[in-house]
């Protein structure tokens, strides 16, 4: 998990991004301290340049459990 979150904080590559967002939201749905650390970050991309980073961070968030 730690890998895939640097990968989310550190990559520049929109296919990184977009794959590391869906297996952290999957893996949030069962772990309340990554929906934690992960909620900021994909807060943080919705602001992103590229549609497609921003759709996906979207749209992850509003699976993410409260």
């Amino acid at each position: 998990m730690i890998l895939l979150q640097s990968y989310l904080t550190g990559s520049r590559d929109w296919i990184v991004l977009n794959a590391t967002m869906g297996t952290l939201a999957a893996w949030a749905r069962e772990d309340v301290a990554l929906v934690r650390w992960l909620r900021p970050e994909l807060e943080r991309l919705t602001a992103d340049e590229r549609g497609s980073v921003r759709r996906r961070a979207t749209k992850l968030l509003a699976t993410l459990p409260s």
